[in-house]
């Protein structure tokens, strides 16, 4: 060939989109001398292709087979690589791209990457088994990586992801998982391997193979058969478990050892190379290997020093194994009673727990050694902590987006619980306490939300607690931890009390004498278990008075008196300034799609009303050229329609196009991530053009493409003369009867959607007041029917609507059977011409929309209860009252309280409390009703527990009082009456006096 580099490049970019293995190498192999120097110029100078191209680049999205043609692309374009690049570059362009590709995929590259010189592979093969690859592409690239070295008959790979992806190969089929269906177990792909027996040794060797423990079961067959050598693989285990390997890794040698049945006498070093991986593996790994450093202890030295290395681990059952060892019939044959007896004091001598000191007793007893006298208690050294405080971080960061501080360290707390970096929760935990933004009431109150649960965890509270100490918190923290304590002792004690106190009395020496501990730790003190003689050693350590006086407990601030205004204030008026619409427009619209803002939404809708007043004061062309100037990144839909208006592409008959024939660009996200932007960079110019349009992704969703034609329609219709009439009058996004009255006696024309979408905010209006409705105002034509041979009486419509009732709604059953709201309205979305081929409901499925499509109902909002969301807006911001159906929500939330508290949104409650809408009579009433029904109201009481704790107990006191006294007054009394009586009762003392019931008071 003897075509210029242009050219090549130019072929090469055709074969690699049209995506074809067979025709892009038989052109490789023909390339030669100039050519072939300019083919590799252009694969490792060019990016268009597999970088980030335009969408166009990627074909028309609306094709079945795009996802496949795109995959075939990526895949041409490694075989570049494979056939031409460098080594090191095609190495790392594999890492890069093989996680989009599959395994068949990766049969058909290898041909490109195999047939390179020997020099080529070796080099290639160094470097892949280096570099980095996405976890979902090493086990792809691994395979990869197995052809070229089998091919040329390379080393094997010693690199963490080839071993990873290789133990994880060789566990799915000698232990198939059990969601993979019923599989037979084999061992006969590893039987086969063709590394053998290198990659077992170099698996042992690159801490992979904790990804499956149980890896040792495998090796005997291995060794039966001879394909690897029994005492070589020993000895690289054994040499591992001084390497530093993660705990499972070192697990998993043990393992191995084990099943290769690893005899005392064959560990090289013998004992002492045992007491060094003793002092430094991890205690999954430690109990084989003590037992076999006992059974080399043949002299008193040994006995000692081993009983050295154990004492200082906190492995229980390391330090009994090796106690119950030091007796004259075990290590009493080779072993003197001297030494016995020395090597029983030294691991007595680490042993802080005051419980197990009778086992060392009886140790010593068995070699007629009297019981060792009581050591006198003394507290440690003081390190100065009290004196300190708290630091502060210059940016404070969440722990965690979806949970609150407070919620993050209930789970370090908690029994049985996942947490995140301790480290991290440390630090915020201390800042917030230096903010004033977490108390010690704070932490207090999750100790009693932990304790009724009955999940309260001694042992990770003792941990948090003390890291706080050293942070230099514990003047802050101490109260709280003695209350813990305290809480945990109440009844019968929480498992892991007596390292709670064990942990306080280490620290004893810090906090000024005398120190008055809970009265529950004080009656603790006088038992005999192990958090009795914690109890009893912390007690004499910090002096404790024993007058009989209660300690002062901490105060929770329960009875919260802040007041909030309810979100049902005046919408901040719009703007008149033509110089900065275009900010305020990609401001309001600044959120994503799943966390819209009540606001923001009312922002843009008040962004559109400006544009339609700026219309009649400037003109049409003075205004486009103004918002077509401002911010070019738009973020849909509002902005994205108001840029498509401005670029003169928006017209009716475009409009209409779009309504009736969009197709929309989707796909899954693993699509997406192949496609790389091109789907996110998609805007509504790129596809309006097509026959039919092509719409972006958001598309699909009902709520955004009703604001997207609805913006376009009030563009549009403003433009020929129109009003806008939807724009809420309050910041909850509803809109009043008066307001909408006075709009209409203005208006010359006015939008079909934007006519409904005014209707479905309207707040609340008495049937009577549609003869408040009059005039004549018609909807524009050309905007109610494609064929603008019609029209619709605006005011007709709003009378009808004002006079049926408006939007009803009412809870029911979903064809599931969970609990929801039906809808009717006098006059449905797809009765619109607009909206007839969605089918859109007037009650959206995710309930964050609601407050945009239908705002002003609280009950509506709780259908999906008293949850966290991702969604920035809460009950709270949605205006009005809660009704029946919105209390029986939340009385169902208290009496049936999830496990995990974190879920479930107490502050929206607070809110509610601090606006003053929480109506006893009301939640008394549907009580009474609910009893009718037989349904349980009450429950446990442990959720009106924990909705007191966090803070709702001025609002949700009288509540409770409502309805117990509705209960009492009942026939028979309802079951949960009492359990809620005595939860009151724990609380009366932080409840003014006034407000406590006489029935209650007198209990």
């Amino acid at each position: 060939m003897t075509g210029e580099s242009h050219d090549v490049g130019a072929r090469l970019r055709e074969l690699v989109i049209a995506g074809e293995l067979a025709p892009l190498r038989a052109y490789l192999d023909r390339l030669a001398g100039d050519d072939l120097r300019a083919a590799r110029k252009w694969v490792t100078g060019t990016h268009d292709v597999d970088d980030y191209p335009h969408p166009g680049e990627l074909g028309n999205p609306r094709d079945q087979d795009h996802y496949a043609r795109v995959q075939a692309m990526r895949l041409a374009r490694l075989a570049t690589w494979g056939r031409l690049g460098a080594p090191a570059a095609s190495a790392k362009a594999v890492s890069a791209e093989i996680t989009f590709l599959t395994t068949e995929h990766v049969a058909g590259l290898a041909p490109f990457f195999v047939d390179r010189d020997a020099a080529w592979a070796r080099s290639f093969a160094t470097t892949a088994d280096a570099v980095s690859t996405s976890a979902s592409g090493a086990g792809l690239a691994s395979v990869l990586l197995r052809a070229v070295v089998e091919a040329h008959d390379l080393p094997v790979p010693t690199g963490r992801n080839f071993h990873r992806a290789w133990i994880n190969q060789v566990e799915s089929h000698a232990a198939p998982p059990t969601w993979a269906g019923p599989r037979t177990p084999t061992l006969e792909p590893l039987l086969a391997d063709p590394l053998l027996p290198d990659v077992v040794y170099h698996q042992l060797a690159s801490g992979e193979v904790g990804g499956w423990t149980g890896f040792g079961t495998v090796l005997p067959p291995l060794v039966e058969q001879g394909l690897i050598d029994r005492e070589r693989t020993l000895a690289v285990a054994l040499e591992q478990l001084t390497s530093g390997q993660r705990p499972s890794s070192q697990k998993a040698l043990v393992g191995a050892l084990t099943a290769l049945e690893l005899r005392a006498d064959e560990v090289p070093g013998g004992l002492g190379y045992l007491l060094s991986v003793l002092s430094s593996c991890h205690g999954s790994a430690a109990a084989p290997v003590l037992q076999l450093a006992i059974d080399l202890v043949t002299s008193d030295a040994e006995a000692v020093e081993l009983a050295q290395v154990i004492s200082p681990r906190s492995e229980k059952v390391l330090r009994r194994t090796l106690l119950a060892a030091l007796s004259p019939r075990a290590l009493g044959r080779t072993v003197s009673r001297e030494a016995l007896h020395e090597a029983i004091e030294a691991l007595a001598a680490g042993d802080d727990h005051v419980a197990d000191q009778a086992r060392y007793d009886k140790a010593r007893a068995a070699l007629g050694v009297a019981p060792a006298a009581e050591p006198e208690v003394t507290a440690p050294a003081s390190l100065g902590l009290w004196g300190l405080t708290p630091p502060r971080l210059e940016e404070s960061q969440p722990v965690h987006w979806g949970l609150p501080l407070r919620d993050i360290v209930k789970q370090h707390m908690r029994a049985k619980d996942k947490s995140w970096d301790q480290a991290q929760a440390t630090e915020m935990v201390l800042d917030a306490l230096a903010r004033g933004e977490l108390t010690t009431a704070d932490l207090v109150g999750i100790g009693h939300e932990l304790a009724a649960e009955g999940r309260l965890s001694p042992v990770r509270s003792a941990a948090l607690f003390e890291a706080m100490f050293l942070g230099g918190a514990m003047q802050l923290v101490w109260p709280a931890a003695l209350q813990c304590a305290g809480i945990a002792a109440t009844g019968r004690p929480r498992p892991g009390l007596d390292r709670l106190l064990a942990m306080l009395s280490t620290y004893a020496s810090e906090p000024p004498r005398p120190v008055r501990l809970p009265s529950q730790v004080v009656a603790l003190a006088n038992g005999s278990s192990k958090a009795a003689l914690e109890a009893a050693r912390l007690a004499r350590l910090v002096d404790a008075p024993t007058d009989g006086i209660e300690l002062d407990e901490v105060d929770l601030a329960l009875w919260d008196e802040t007041t909030e205004r309810p979100p049902q204030g005046l919408a901040f008026p719009a703007k008149r300034e033509l110089d900065s619409v275009g900010g305020r427009l990609v401001a309001g619209s600044a959120r994503h799609s799943h966390q819209p803002s009540a606001r923001g939404r009312v922002r843009r809708c008040l962004v559109l009303e400006e544009i339609v007043s700026l219309l009649a004061e400037h003109g049409v062309d003075e205004v486009r050229g103004r918002v077509a100037a401002g911010p070019t990144h738009q973020s849909w839909p509002v902005a994205e329609a108001v840029a498509l208006w401005a670029s003169g592409l928006l017209d009716v008959a475009t409009y209409w196009r779009v309504v009736e024939a969009t197709e929309t660009v989707t796909g899954k996200p693993h699509e997406w991530r192949v496609q790389r932007d091109a789907y996110h960079r998609w805007r509504t110019a790129d596809g309006i053009q097509l026959d039919p349009p092509v719409m972006p992704a958001w598309w699909s969703d009902d709520d955004r493409a009703l604001e997207f034609l609805h913006a376009c329609e009030v563009l549009l219709c403003a433009q020929r003369g129109g009003a806008v009439l939807s724009t809420p009058d309050r910041v909850d996004g509803t809109l009043g009867l008066d307001v909408l009255l006075d709009r209409l006696s203005r208006a010359r024309m006015v939008g079909p959607v934007d006519l409904r979408l005014a209707l479905a905010r309207l707040r609340p209006a008495r049937a009577q007041d549609a003869g408040r409705v009059t005039g004549s105002v018609r909807t524009d034509p050309a905007l109610t029917v494609a064929s603008a041979d019609r029209d619709m009486d605006a005011v007709e419509l709003v009378r009808a609507w004002v006079a049926g009732g408006g939007l009803r709604c009412w809870p029911g059953l979903n064809e599931h059977g969970y609990p929801t709201f039906h809808t009717e309205a006098p006059w449905a979305w797809d009765s619109l011409a607009a909206l007839s081929r969605r089918g859109l409901p007037d009650l959206p499925f995710y309930r964050h929309d609601d407050i945009w499509r239908l705002p002003g109902r609280p009950d509506v909002w709780l259908r999906g209860g008293l949850l966290v969301t991702s969604s920035h807006e809460s009950l709270a911001e949605v205006g009005g009252y809660l009704e029946s159906p919105g209390w029986r929500t939340v009385l169902e939330t208290l009496a049936t309280v999830p496990p995990d508290y974190a879920a479930v949104d107490f502050d929206a409650l607070v809110r509610l409390q601090r606006q003053g809408r929480l109506d006893p009579a009301v939640a008394a009433a549907t009580a009474t009703s609910e009893w009718d029904a037989g349904s349980t109201v009450i429950g446990d009481g442990v959720g009106w527990e924990h909705a007191f704790l966090r803070g709702v107990l001025r609002g949700l006191w009288p509540v409770a009082v409502a309805v117990v006294e509705v209960g009492l007054a009942r026939p028979e009394r309802p079951e949960g009456v009492d359990t809620l009586q005595a939860v009151m009762r724990r609380y009366a003392r932080h409840v003014p006096a006034e407000a406590v019931p006489s029935w209650l008071a007198d209990a």
